[in-house]
């Protein structure tokens, strides 16, 4: 039965936008609990697992404080409209958070002020542990933790390990933050050598890139201070963190289930063949 640590902002964000419909009940928007319960669900049916640790992004972040451009990119002026539709969505992940898995019954729900989920992931995946673990996420970040677990992607239903890695980069996944420290990442607004980007990265740790315009600039003094200054950035986890308190997973409860199911009128989770599966799944008593 491997540990399931999920990235659960991503979680959110996905469901924030595959079920944009909407999805209420007594006039307030469920739709994100819904499909974050949903893929919970799906993953302990997958995986035979009910053994689940959810991993927050603090709303600060410390890496911000050495580099005020970190995910700029991410923020955008917004109307009052998508404001409002926003605002709605974030209270439904503080929901999930705060009241819905810890009413369930689930004991590993954590945040840290100024640390991401990656970084969380990153300590909870390097413990000492014979069990196999498994991180929920589509982040390419955490591709640099693969020699400690796989990482699974719910939107593709796709299962990354070291082998699979290695065969799609030609690299192995240790040298994964070293690349990025060279090309950057776009994703978090991490600015990279110029004229290097990751295929060139891949090349020059392989040893097949050994002259030439780019291998120069990454040689340079202006290269080596981006690669040291981008080291902080994406090496995880960030520096500072302690280890995480993991606790052990009490017996679940049918009637908490139950009683959270209907408190959010999510009737497809009551039927008598859902209830079924979810008291084999999580061992419901």
């Amino acid at each position: 039965m491997p540990d399931l640590i999920m990235d659960s902002n991503y979680i959110c964000h996905w469901h924030r936008f595959a079920l944009s419909q909407g999805l209420s009940y007594r006039g307030k928007p469920t739709e994100i609990i819904f499909g974050f319960l949903k893929t919970v669900f799906e993953l302990s049916e997958r995986f035979q697992s009910r053994r689940f640790l959810f991993c927050w992004d603090s709303r600060e972040s410390l890496r911000k404080k050495i580099y005020p451009d970190y995910k700029s990119n991410r923020h955008k002026e917004m109307t009052e409209e998508e404001k409002e539709t926003s605002s709605v969505a974030f209270r439904q992940f503080d929901e999930i958070r705060q009241i819905v898995l810890p009413d369930l019954g689930f004991k590993n729900i954590f945040l840290k002020d100024g640390y991401e989920s990656d970084d969380l992931i990153a300590v909870l995946v390097k413990m000492k542990s014979t069990d196999t673990k498994v991180v929920v996420s589509s982040d390419a970040d955490l591709y640099q933790l693969l020699q400690y677990c796989n990482i699974y992607q719910p939107a593709k239903k796709q299962l990354m390990t070291e082998e699979l890695f290695q065969k799609e980069y030609s690299i192995a996944s240790r040298y994964w933050p070293s690349v990025k420290c060279l090309s950057g990442c776009s994703t978090d607004n991490v600015a990279g050598i110029v004229g290097v980007g990751e295929k060139t990265a891949i090349k020059y740790f392989n040893g097949e890139l050994v002259k030439g315009k780019a291998f120069d600039s990454i040689k340079s003094k202006e290269g080596v201070k981006i690669f040291h200054r981008n080291a902080l950035l994406v090496s995880l986890p960030f520096d500072g963190i302690d280890v995480l308190p993991v606790k052990k997973q009490e017996i679940f409860s049918k009637d908490k289930f139950i009683q959270i199911f209907e408190q959010y009128g999510f009737q497809s989770f009551l039927t008598a063949k859902a209830i079924s599966r979810w008291t084999s799944l999580f061992n419901l008593e």
